[in-house]
């Protein structure tokens, strides 16, 4: 390796050369790209990026003033503690960045989200059922994989509203799951697993939430938290920008809100570099997957990731992404 330097000591100064090579966060990127072409769309240069504790702090300020000093809408106080009340917001303000067009759920939003869920539950119920008696001549858990099936069928009425309290009382009346018994078992381990995956997944959907005589309240509570999250989405925007202040998601919106309005920007920045190599490609999120490509361009792209080392799902990281981009590539010859 030294001899390999010392034959091309043009390569050690490609390294040590800032001219030549940068490396940085994606944020960093983000940040150069608005310092250098924020101003086309109103961001100043001179803005400061925030930590997540000075915009918590701000966002209650908003909220406080909003809802309770200036008349606002004060009840979901009686559903949610203020400060939860407060999180809430600024994930509403996370979303209208990324999806504008976001609308609150209607009770037929709630029945097809309820339908879906049941549907794949039933599937799971059969498929365990299907694998005890293929197992299994043990009559205590073939009476189970006959519960499940009889479970899955309620779970595919097209009317929840009177399948649920017959489906509420066969689950009760199932009482316990017979015992697995590892010295002498009656089915394999991953069907015993599977078995009580699928009936803990069942018994969920017994909770309120899939209640359809909620539906229509949980409905009118998504209409005042989109009432007012519109409104603490405008304020909390206006304070930010009255101190100079950006958060790192602000980052991403305002870098892709730029490139989009004005696409030479994101051209010539891409153009800066002849290559471009993005590492732990698995802890990127779908936005930043679009966001990149705008500020990546045409130029060579290199991506270097590993799925099952992916730490950032927290911030919205899909490891999936990795996947989505092999494919792209192989597809394309690469």
């Amino acid at each position: 390796m030294l001899l390999a330097l010392e034959e091309k000591p043009h390569l050690v100064d490609f390294i040590n050369s800032k001219s030549h090579l940068m490396v940085s966060t994606i944020h960093g990127v983000m940040d150069l790209f608005l310092k250098r072409y924020g101003a086309s769309i109103c961001v100043d240069p001179g803005y400061t990026v925030i930590t997540g504790a000075q915009a918590t702090k701000l966002a209650r300020q908003v909220l406080r003033h909003s809802i309770l000093e200036e008349g606002g809408d004060s009840s979901l106080l009686e559903t949610f503690p203020f400060n939860k009340l407060a999180i809430l917001m600024r994930r509403l303000d996370a979303m209208y960045g990324e999806n504008p067009e976001a609308k609150p759920y209607s009770v037929s939003d709630f029945k097809s989200i309820f339908e879906r869920r049941a549907l794949g539950i039933a599937r799971e119920l059969e498929s365990a059922a299907f694998n005890i008696k293929e197992e299994s001549t043990n009559k205590p858990w073939l009476k189970m994989a006959d519960d499940y099936l009889v479970l899955a069928t309620q779970l595919k009425s097209s009317d929840w509203v009177q399948a649920r309290e017959a489906f509420a009382s066969y689950l009760q009346a199932m009482g316990r799951s017979p015992s697995f018994l590892k010295k002498n078992p009656a089915v394999t381990e991953l069907t015993n697993e599977e078995a009580k995956a699928a009936l803990k997944k069942a018994k969920a959907l017994l909770e309120p939430a899939y209640d359809p005589k909620a539906w229509s309240f949980f409905a009118e509570r998504f209409e005042v938290l989109e009432k007012i999250g519109r409104r603490f989405s405008e304020e909390f925007r206006a304070a930010k920008r009255d101190k100079g202040w950006l958060e790192i998601g602000d980052l991403e919106l305002l870098a892709m809100e730029c490139a989009r309005a004005h696409p030479e920007s994101a051209q010539a920045f891409s153009s800066e570099w002849d290559h471009w190599l993005i590492d732990e490609y698995q802890d990127t999120s779908p936005f930043q997957v679009r966001l990149l490509r705008e500020l990546t361009g045409q130029e060579p792209t290199f991506v270097v990731g590993d799925p099952q080392q992916s730490i950032y799902l927290f911030r919205g990281a899909r490891s999936e992404v990795f996947g989505h981009r092999e494919d792209e590539i192989l597809k394309g010859g690469g």
